[in-house]
């Protein structure tokens, strides 16, 4: 698929972006924080399990796993999931992510789980 390959091969670009001080860098940087400020508004309880599907470098995936949560992360790129998991392991949250390769149209979740 041409958009699997378009992150495949922009995915360091993708994970170096919230660095970033240029326009687009203080855009998605705003956006994430505008996101988890919604997510944070709904009080979920801590012992909640999240999904995330489309997680792409996986910054959104840490701040919630920072926040407590253990976080199911999927994505159809291989290369964001590695950065997820890095990202994860980097700031000390990796035991409470499982990254995987996925998209919403083959979810894998057993019957028992409930997220």
């Amino acid at each position: 698929m041409i958009v699997d390959a378009y992150f495949d091969a922009e995915s360091s670009y993708w994970n170096e972006l919230y660095q970033h001080d240029d326009v687009f860098g203080v855009i998605y940087q705003q956006r994430r924080t505008m996101a988890m400020k919604y997510f944070d508004e709904l009080s979920l309880p801590k012992e909640s399990r999240i999904l995330e599907v489309g997680c792409g470098a996986g910054f959104t995936t840490v701040d919630l796993a920072h926040r407590g949560y253990t976080i199911e992360a999927l994505d159809r790129v291989k290369m964001m999931i590695d950065l997820t998991c890095r990202n994860a392991l980097d700031s000390g949250v990796a035991n409470r992510v499982k990254a995987s390769i996925g998209d919403i149209f083959h979810l894998r979740v057993a019957s028992q789980q409930t997220f």
